[in-house]
């Protein structure tokens, strides 16, 4: 227990003294002790964010993601990967894995499926851009699925695929006449 009151002690000094490379090796020595310890986890993440130590912030959310078995905390921390790789990164196909891994935990998630639209689009993958846009019709409502069935048929014309853009069109016609 003096152990415990002690290290908290001297991680609040450190961090005051904003020395960022002596509380890193602080919490990192906590969790030489016990890997397992979600509070130093978390400190060394947020100490990563302030250093702008974007790709270490990575490696933490993906080791801390592999530990948990809270299924709920497992998305949250698949998140919090995804937006971090978005606001830091320009790199489509590592942002396309953080968003999947995120619909693994909540394979509905609005925001996963809209950033994976914007990603497969910048890196042209057209085919997975038009999976996603179908999944998002599926959960949308009449008026919506008007503007997404659009831009599928607008994508299937641009891949040649005209008969598939025609079925799409068929299909917004259809929504227009229910």
């Amino acid at each position: 227990i003096a152990q415990d009151v002690d290290a908290a002690a001297l991680f609040g000094v450190i961090e005051r003294v904003e020395d960022h490379e002596r509380a890193e090796a602080a919490w990192s020595e906590l969790l030489s002790i016990d890997a397992t310890d979600t509070e130093a986890r978390e400190q060394l993440m947020d100490l990563y964010r302030l250093r702008g130590d974007f790709e270490a912030l990575n490696s933490a959310l993906l080791r801390q993601i592999s530990l948990t078995r809270d299924p709920g905390r497992a998305e949250a921390l698949c998140r919090r990967a995804a937006q971090n790789l978005d606001e830091n990164f320009d790199d489509s196909e590592r942002s396309i894995e953080a968003w999947r891994r995120v619909l693994d935990y909540a394979p509905d998630d609005g925001d996963s499926l809209r950033a994976l639209t914007e990603h497969y689009a910048r890196s042209g993958d057209r085919r997975h851009q038009i999976a996603v846009l179908e999944r998002r019709i599926l959960r949308e409502t009449e008026e919506g699925k008007v503007d997404l069935g659009l831009q599928v048929a607008g994508l299937w014309a641009e891949t040649g695929e005209h008969r598939a853009a025609a079925a799409a069109f068929e299909r917004i016609l259809h929504w227009n006449r229910g």
